[in-house]
């Protein structure tokens, strides 16, 4: 399916037919590619396998991204390694199951610098709280932020 955007409204040139899913004959609408059952299968199946394989669901969004952006990706499996506590934060990192999203314990993808992309050597490891403390900011913001804070405690 080609993606085109019309005055930033997405439009499908996808055609109405029949399920993507093997030897499935139900009709299916320009938007989608499967049936309202598929889809459901293919999204418990994904929920799984984000909940089972964390790694692989941090790979595969992270080369998403990486795409979107234009940035480099080299990452492998073996690449990602998510430990028991966050390196920046010392917080244990459990991912939130049955949240509906990350929590502030959750392990997150972090690239040093973004702009060099999701390569070996970039990339680490920490909590989703670190991770959004650290996304916009410089280190001079983070510098005056925690002079503040000293000063006020």
């Amino acid at each position: 399916m080609s993606k085109k955007f019309d005055k930033g409204l997405y439009v499908s040139k996808r055609k109405a037919g029949v399920c993507a899913a093997h030897g499935c004959a139900q009709t299916v609408g320009q938007q989608h590619a499967y049936c309202s059952a598929h889809r459901q299968y293919f999204a418990n199946q994904a929920r799984f396998n984000r909940m089972t394989k964390p790694e692989r669901a941090m790979m595969s969004q992270a080369k998403k991204r990486a795409k979107r952006r234009g940035t480099p990706f080299n990452l492998t499996l073996r690449d990602i390694v998510i430990p028991k506590t966050c390196p920046v934060l010392g917080i244990a990192l459990v991912r939130g199951e049955g949240t509906g999203g990350a929590i502030d314990s959750s392990p997150s993808l972090d690239c040093f610098r973004p702009a060099l992309g999701y390569v070996v050597g970039n990339v680490a490891v920490i909590s989703y709280r670190a991770n959004r403390i650290k996304c916009d900011a410089s280190l001079e913001e983070l510098e005056k932020v925690t002079d503040w804070v000293r000063r006020t405690q």
